[in-house]
């Protein structure tokens, strides 16, 4: 009886093994690539789904994916995109922690209690914050002007 299952065993792998048409194909975000449903009995990621869907092709027989999920969220495949991507949130990133150190500089100032090594601390941290703002600011127009009027790099365009 043993051998019985064990022979059952080896064919039904062998047969999973050799038929992959059988098993529901699934994507990286649990979902049938087609249908965008449920597949394989985990849930699909509807975020995801749509990420990997956008502006997607179909080739041949497989789809072609012009974005990818990611920690981060949804990101371009495609260079000259994600170096756009990338610009955009490391400035929005320096400008958030400029306007962090503005706020503790302030509040610097506002608790001195006229001791003026606080003070001129509060002070200093106000003023390089800005400073950080102004490099950020000029850095973006230093790269829209050789990325774009000098080189003509895809990407740096000045409405994207």
């Amino acid at each position: 009886m043993k051998k019985v299952l064990v022979a059952l065993l080896l064919v039904i792998i062998f047969l999973s093994l050799t038929f992959p048409v059988l098993a529901q194909v699934c994507d990286m975000c649990g979902c049938n690539p087609e249908t965008g449903e449920n597949c394989g009995g985990q849930e699909c990621n509807k975020e995801c789904w749509e990420c990997l869907t956008k502006g997607r092709k179909k080739v041949n027989d497989h789809y072609e994916y012009f974005y990818t999920w990611t920690v981060l969220g949804c990101l371009p495949r495609e260079p000259a995109v994600f170096v756009t991507w990338f610009l955009r949130f490391a400035m929005g990133i320096g400008g958030g922690v400029a306007f962090l150190f503005m706020v503790m500089g302030a509040f610097k100032v506002l608790t001195s209690g006229g001791d003026v090594l606080q003070l001129s601390s509060g002070k200093k941290m106000i003023s390089r914050a800005i400073l950080g703002i102004l490099v950020i600011v000029f850095a973006v127009i230093i790269l829209r002007i050789l990325g774009y009027d000098i080189l003509r790099l895809p990407g740096f365009e000045v409405g994207q």
